[in-house]
């Protein structure tokens, strides 16, 4: 398994598909699913269309999380709303209303733990962790007050027992599963990122891919081989590309 970009040389175009879409994002089997507004589009490993889904009543998707290939989280902020999907872009169960839950500005959502999710209340900069049955587990009060200013989380996933959530103008704070401050990693000007292997992933630009190393510190780049990128998604030695009218994947050695 390829833990960072040091040693990537060459890369090879796998395919090219037309589609339109506003953001990508890729699971840990391969899979690609494509957002434009209320639609998901999910692409199989080698390019060929899966399934499409859409749900009009619920309006525009602002993220969803694809930790679990199995069980894939939407999240629609306009109407505080979340909802679980799974691999085949079936609905599992129904959209939850986060305002019934009184979080009522979420500005950021992800999966967790034994088919949990956190939720990022902007109104009292508060963490609230919900298991399956919509039970509050964790509740971390108004994180602002060891932060020394007040975050815009806009971004936030959990990955290997943290907790990441992401501050576009600060930097990424880091939980534990708990709900315990942990640090702040000071990589500013993004919206999205990828967690692999103790590796940040993440695009600056158009133009390199960044790897940051938890650990280390160290940051490796990789050139991404074409221009005019809306979004990207890393998985393994494969780098997928969203361009205006179409997604392209390549794999790198």
């Amino acid at each position: 398994m390829v833990s960072s970009f040091v040693g990537f040389q060459k890369h090879t175009l796998l395919w090219t598909k037309k589609i339109e879409a506003n953001a990508i994002v890729a699971d840990k089997l391969g899979n690609v699913i494509a957002i434009n507004n209320d639609q998901l589009t999910k692409i199989k490993p080698d390019g060929s269309l899966y399934r499409v889904y859409s749900n009009k009543q619920l309006g525009t998707i602002t993220s969803i999380d694809v930790s679990n290939p199995l069980k894939i989280l939407i999240f629609y902020q306009p109407f505080s709303r979340i909802l679980f999907l799974d691999n085949t872009l079936t609905e599992n169960g129904s959209a939850i209303f986060l305002d019934q839950l009184e979080l009522e500005q979420a500005s950021a959502v992800c999966s967790s733990f034994d088919n949990g999710f956190w939720v990022f209340n902007q109104i009292d900069f508060s963490l609230y962790r919900y298991n399956q049955n919509l039970q509050l587990t964790t509740t971390t009060k108004n994180i602002n007050q060891f932060l020394g200013q007040k975050p815009m989380v806009n971004f936030m996933i959990e990955y290997e027992n943290r907790l990441y959530l992401n501050d576009s103008k600060i930097g990424i704070f880091v939980f534990d599963i708990f709900g315990t401050y942990l640090k702040t990693i000071p990589i500013k000007n993004i919206n999205r990122f990828q967690m692999r292997n103790e590796r940040i992933i993440y695009s600056p630009d158009s133009i390199i891919y960044c790897a940051f190393d938890t650990r280390s510190l160290q940051i490796d780049t990789l050139a991404i081989p074409e221009k005019d990128i809306i979004s990207a998604s890393w998985i393994e030695n494969n780098l997928f590309l969203l361009k205006k009218d179409s997604l392209s994947a390549y794999h790198f050695n």
